[in-house]
């Protein structure tokens, strides 16, 4: 009975306040004062916390550059003493060897014979040999990128010692291409073979020891390549007068010729090379004296697997802290790669697409995909390579040459004499993921 009075009445004085104008104006203002101050009140509370997020996530952008920078610094500056001492060893080692007894015999000893197994009457060099050799020459110039339409005319030797020895040591060589190293002398019997048979299984296992493309030894007063390991199509040519003077073979034989320094050591940079077939290579060159006299240039061709082994860390950029998208690459003062990049290996078709995005020409795109490389090829014109070829070291985020934002740590390197580039970069997408 008591519970449906309070009803009642609490029914009556709603229908007192609801009929009564003022009374409603009043519940209504206080209704209203009352949503304010829960807005207020709400807003009140987010605003420390969007304050907090806000701080947080900036914090936490700044660890993550910090985190990225010191990791890339790092990268490029091992990797940087790792490509230094390599090519100061190669200095030594050139050096040394250079001034080794066999190889100072060696070089006295072939220049001595080069240009008399022509008077060897068991050599036979008529229109048989003189076509097989040129079918070497026609295979050199349809796999060589670039080469000129008259390649086997242009290449092909003049002296009579040079295409006896190419025909001895390449055409009549039963090795194939890419094996020729491996006959220890021809079977002429001239006493440059029997030097041949004395000195080659050395000097080719000092090259397969420390993985050198080429070693040759060129005659100073007749520039005459007059030994290499690998018998390519320059082997025998003349680096004063021949088709390969002007080139980083001819360059290196050149400066070394007029070092007056007994101990120079001569880096010709990356350029294509024909003998290579159009592939880039580097030769470094240190003078041979015997008893104060100059007689002859020791040269070595760079070995491109043993650098791309060390920059890529033999392809295990995960492995190294490098994640998805990292590298650590070489350029030249012509801001050319010295080193291929990691999306050339993983993802060519992308790498590619990416280049013609970028304008770069479709002959050189092409010249580098019959090549599977990027080195000497691919022109990388940014802020950091200019920088770090200039001397510059620096860590900043900048467009690199695929047009993807990256995080960039570069600095100058000295490579021989040569003045280089090393930058350390991951993409800015990965690196604040």
């Amino acid at each position: 009975m008591n519970i449906r009075t309070d009803i009642s009445q609490n029914k009556i004085a709603q229908s007192q306040t609801f009929n009564n104008p003022s009374a409603e104006k009043e519940f209504k203002l206080g209704w209203t004062i009352r949503k304010k101050l829960m807005v207020i009140m709400f807003i009140a509370g987010l605003t420390p916390m969007f304050t907090i997020t806000y701080f947080s996530m900036d914090r936490m952008e700044s660890t993550l550059l910090q985190i990225n920078k010191e990791r890339l610094v790092s990268l490029r500056e091992g990797k940087k003493l790792q490509i230094e001492h390599y090519f100061n060893q190669i200095g030594n080692q050139i050096l040394t060897f250079s001034n080794n007894h066999m190889v100072v015999d060696a070089m006295r000893k072939f220049s001595e014979t080069f240009n008399q197994v022509g008077d060897n009457t068991e050599i036979t060099f008529g229109k048989e040999q003189e076509n097989k050799l040129k079918k070497r020459y026609s295979y050199q110039q349809e796999n060589t990128p670039g080469a000129p339409s008259n390649g086997v005319k242009a290449w092909f030797p003049k002296g009579q010692s040079s295409q006896i020895l190419q025909s001895l040591y390449i055409s009549e060589n039963s090795h194939p291409i890419g094996e020729k190293h491996k006959l220890d002398a021809a079977s002429d019997k001239s006493l440059y073979s029997r030097h041949h048979a004395n000195y080659h299984p050395t000097i080719r296992e000092f090259l397969e020891k420390f993985g050198y493309y080429d070693i040759f030894l060129v005659d100073a007063e007749t520039g005459y390549i007059v030994y290499s390991v690998f018998k390519e199509v320059d082997y025998a040519t003349n680096l004063k007068t021949g088709p390969y003077s002007k080139t980083g073979i001819g360059r290196a034989f050149q400066s070394a010729l007029n070092a007056k320094d007994t101990n120079a050591v001569i880096m010709d940079d990356f350029a294509p090379y024909e003998p290579s077939y159009n592939s880039a290579a580097a030769f470094i060159a240190s003078p041979i004296f015997e008893s104060g006299k100059k007689i002859g240039v020791l040269i070595f061709q760079a070995p491109i697997d043993r650098i791309d082994a060390v920059m890529t860390s033999n392809n295990s950029w995960k492995k190294v802290g490098l994640g998805d998208s990292g590298e650590v690459y070489l350029v030249g003062q012509d801001l050319k790669l010295r080193n291929n990049s990691r999306f050339l290996i993983e993802a060519p078709e992308d790498y590619f697409k990416s280049l013609e995005k970028m304008g770069v020409n479709s002959n050189l795109i092409e010249k580098s995909k019959a090549l599977n490389t990027s080195i000497g090829l691919n022109q990388i014109s940014t802020q950091g390579t200019k920088s770090s070829t200039q001397g510059q070291t620096n860590f900043e985020i900048f467009e690199d040459y695929r047009g993807v934002s990256v995080l960039s740590a570069y600095s100058p390197i000295n490579i021989l004499g040569l003045k280089w580039g090393i930058l350390a970069e991951i993409d800015e997408a990965e690196a604040f993921a």
